[in-house]
C-alpha cells in the first residue's frame, strides 16, 4: 500500500539494449509509514479507509479490483503474522528499538488487513 504510485514515480533498470520496470522503487509511503501523514497516536486500520491510490484517487481496493476485472488476478499474496514476522526480524535491527513495535504493527496491519479486502475469496 504505497499512496505515491503514480506515473511519474517509476523506474527502470537498462539490460544491455533493453529496459525493464524496477521491482522495488521508492517505497517510503508504503505500509502507513511516512509519520507526517499518518499519526503514530492513530490506530493502524483507521487509515486503511483514507489512503488513496494515486494517480486515480481511488481506493486501493477498487484500483485493484478494476485491474482484475481488466487483466484477470496477476498476483496471489498470502502471508500471515508468523510469516511477516520472521521477514521484519531480520531487518528491524536497522531501526531504533522504539520504533520496533509500531514498524511490526503497521507493516502486519496492512499486509493482513490488505490481503483479505483484495485476495481471500
Amino acid at each position: 500500500m504505497n499512496q505515491d504510485r503514480h506515473l511519474n514515480n517509476i523506474a527502470l533498470i537498462r539490460d544491455r539494449s533493453r529496459y525493464k520496470p524496477c521491482p522495488i522503487f521508492d517505497c517510503g509511503d508504503s505500509f502507513l509509514l511516512d509519520f507526517a501523514l499518518y499519526s503514530p497516536e492513530i490506530e493502524s486500520r483507521a487509515y486503511l479507509t483514507k489512503a488513496q491510490c494515486l494517480p486515480f484517487k481511488s481506493r486501493f481496493t477498487q484500483t485493484v479490483h478494476t485491474a482484475q476485472t481488466l487483466y484477470g488476478k496477476q498476483l496471489a499474496v498470502n502471508i500471515d503474522k508468523t510469516g511477516i514476522d520472521t521477514i521484519l526480524d531480520k531487518y528491524l535491527c536497522y531501526y531504533p528499538k522504539q520504533f520496533h513495535f509500531l514498524l511490526k504493527e503497521r507493516i502486519e496491519t496492512v499486509l493482513i488487513e490488505q490481503q483479505k479486502k483484495l485476495f481471500e475469496k
